[in-house]
C-alpha cells in the first residue's frame, strides 16, 4: 500500500529527484508548522491568554507533536533515498507502476464515498443538535463541490 497522494507521472530519475526534493521541503515545513503549533500552544497556556478548553489545548499539542515526528520521519526517509541511485530508482518504479495507482485511485473514491456520506449524516444529525455543525458541514460540502468543479476544469484543459 501507498500513500493516498504518491503517484507521479516522472520517467527520469532525474525527474524523480526533483519530486523528492520537492517532498523534502514539504517534510521540513511540515516540521517547522508542528514546532510553531507546540510553541504558540505551550505560550498561550502559560501566558494564560487561550481561553481554549484544556481537552483541545492537548489536542493542539498532540497535533504539533505528529507534525514534528511525521515530518522528522519523512526527512529522514528523503535524504537517504536522495543519497542511494538504487534506492531512488526503485521507488520511482513502485510510484509510477500503473496497477498501484488504479488501486490507489479506487481505494480514494472509496473513501470519497464515504467520507461525503459521512459529512451528509452530520449535516442532517446537526439540524437537531447544533445550527453551527450544519453551517460547518454545508460550508465544507460546498467547498468540497467547488474544488471538484475548478480541478475538473482545470484538468480537462491539461490533458
Amino acid at each position: 500500500m501507498k500513500g493516498p497522494f504518491c503517484s507521479v507521472n516522472v520517467n527520469t530519475d532525474e525527474g524523480f529527484r526533483k519530486i523528492t526534493k520537492r517532498r523534502l521541503a514539504i517534510s521540513i515545513v511540515l516540521v517547522i508548522a508542528g514546532i510553531l503549533i507546540l510553541v504558540i500552544n505551550e505560550y498561550t497556556r502559560h501566558a494564560g491568554i487561550s481561553k481554549v478548553p484544556e481537552f483541545y489545548q492537548g489536542m493542539f499539542s498532540g497535533m504539533g507533536t505528529g507534525l514534528i515526528g511525521a515530518g522528522i520521519v519523512q526527512v529522514i526517509r528523503y535524504i537517504k533515498l536522495l543519497k542511494d541511485e538504487a534506492k531512488l530508482k526503485v521507488a520511482r518504479i513502485s510510484e509510477t507502476d500503473e496497477r498501484l495507482n488504479a488501486i490507489n485511485d479506487k481505494a480514494l473514491k472509496a473513501a470519497l464515498v464515504v467520507m461525503i456520506i459521512a459529512m451528509y449524516v452530520v449535516l442532517i444529525v446537526g439540524i437537531f443538535v447544533d445550527m453551527q455543525v450544519t453551517t460547518v458541514m454545508s460550508g465544507l460540502l460546498i467547498l468540497f463541490l467547488l474544488a471538484f468543479i475548478v480541478a475538473n476544469a482545470i484538468y480537462s484543459k491539461r490533458m
